[in-house]
């Protein structure tokens, strides 16, 4: 004998007390936040003189030295060496300058650009001016 199927309506259930339940969960936990204070130390470098002003030049204690070369078979090393909106110099006027500069900010930093035409000998030539004169922190910049 078949068994006779019994009609079976399809369950559904009732979602709302787990919407319910979610929202409560997400509500606890709004509430619980507590977000990280962005107030705290502050970490500056302040001068340690009271902020009196000195004698420094901002560009030079920002950015680097730029010298940008350029080729001049007149000068000697047949380059002139433009150092920071200074004009052209010889490489053996580049020396005091650089001096100069390193007694008003020992942390002096520069970069040596060379434009077309300009020879390895000639840049190795400043390279050796500016480490004669006692700066320490040079790097390269493209043309």
């Amino acid at each position: 004998m078949p068994h006779a199927r019994a009609a079976t309506s399809p369950v559904e259930g009732d979602l709302t007390p787990m919407i319910d339940v979610t929202f409560l969960l997400l509500v606890f936990f709004l509430c619980t936040l507590a977000f990280k204070p962005l107030e705290g130390r502050l970490e500056a470098l302040l001068p340690r003189d009271g902020g009196e002003a000195r004698d420094h030049d901002l560009a030079i204690l920002l950015e680097p030295l730029e010298l940008h070369l350029q080729p001049d078979p007149t000068r000697s090393h047949g380059v002139q060496v433009h150092a920071g909106g200074r004009g052209a110099l010889s490489v053996e006027a580049l020396g005091p300058l650089v001096r100069e500069l390193l007694a008003r900010n020992p942390d002096l930093r520069a970069r040596i650009a060379a434009g077309p035409g300009v020879t390895h000998g000639m840049v190795v030539a400043v390279l050796d001016e500016c480490l004669a004169a006692g700066l320490r922190e040079l790097g390269f910049a493209a043309g």
